[in-house]
């Protein structure tokens, strides 16, 4: 996908491009704020480790972390962690100000096709059973629900898997 500034822009002047490191503070906040709308805290240490540099872990497995731009805010992220084997759409947040604009699809949709380009056969994710408007996308892109996990850590929660193959 040409990630070049203009072929990334649209309207309200928002761009889509890969994640800096001076925009890991502005990462983290945005996250931690759609975090506080479950109770949950950022823990970039214990339990989000991959948040620490997001651009260069990512990256280093053939992934990418994006950013969505508007105003010199972030607005919006979501990467794709390439496995041997799959495709891991991981980090798809959207700020509540810019929700059902499309910025969700788009994201998702540019994580299935690097995994498609790098030659994955299938994409997984997983999202907190809470996460009900995040599943309805998922199942529209043709992700089909195949597990559940329990995590105790940081934060107490459930997490459903979706799958699709590319």
């Amino acid at each position: 996908m040409n990630l070049s500034p203009d072929a990334n822009r649209t309207p309200g002047d928002a761009v889509v491009r890969p994640a800096r490191p001076e925009d890991t503070p502005a990462i983290h906040a945005l996250i931690a704020r759609v975090f506080a709308d479950y109770d949950y805290i950022l823990d970039v240490v214990q339990e989000d480790a991959h948040l620490r540099d997001p651009g260069p872990y990512f990256r280093s497995s053939g992934g990418e972390f994006w950013v969505v731009e508007q105003d010199g805010r972030i607005i919006a992220t979501c990467a794709v962690h390439l496995h041997p084997e799959a495709g891991e759409l991981k980090s798809l947040y959207v700020a509540h100000e810019h929700r059902r604009r499309g910025w969700g699809r788009r994201l998702t949709q540019m994580t299935i096709e690097h995994a498609r380009r790098a030659g994955r056969p299938r994409m997984f994710l997983w999202s907190d059973t809470r996460f009900v408007e995040a599943h309805r996308l998922y199942e529209s892109l043709g992700f089909v629900r195949s597990g559940l996990r329990e995590i105790r850590s940081t934060n107490s929660f459930s997490e459903y898997r979706y799958e699709r193959e590319l």
